[in-house]
């Protein structure tokens, strides 16, 4: 090789591009238990402390966090592209299938993959039966007194 060809070389190197580090999952975690807790203390404030109202506040959003993190898992699994907030939201279903972890497959590989779509399933039936017991504990009309 000619020094030229070394010099050219050595300049693409230094100049590549390099990846960005990835986003911590745990901030997005963080700020979903921020938001609950902003949202339910907002209801108690306002509903004057109705234990009810809060119940159904807190299910309601567990309802939500459920959607998010099982419609992200879905999407992810079509092959769809993914803000940085979804995936880290979409991990939580698949990281168990080897999807999405430190020393798994990356969450683009859950494309269509046989498990990928049984850690959603099982996710879902997971989230159903948490929303469930969550709703007959703090609601009053519907569990506990």
């Amino acid at each position: 090789m000619s020094k030229s060809h070394h010099r050219r070389t050595k300049s693409h190197e230094r100049h590549a591009r390099k990846s960005r580090a990835g986003q911590f999952d745990g901030g997005v975690y963080l700020a979903c238990v921020f938001f609950w807790a902003v949202i339910v203390t907002f209801t108690f404030l306002i509903t004057q402390g109705d234990r009810e109202a809060v119940g159904l506040c807190t299910v309601g959003y567990l309802m939500i966090l459920a959607l998010l993190v099982n419609g992200s898992a879905f999407r992810a699994y079509q092959g769809r592209p993914l803000t940085s907030w979804r995936a880290a939201l979409a991990r939580i279903p698949l990281r168990p299938a080897g999807f999405g972890g430190r020393n798994g497959r990356p969450i683009e590989a859950a494309h269509e993959a046989d498990g990928a779509r049984i850690a959603i399933m099982v996710s879902i039936a997971v989230s159903a039966v948490i929303l469930a017991v969550m709703a007959f504990l703090l609601v009053p009309g519907l569990g506990l007194k």
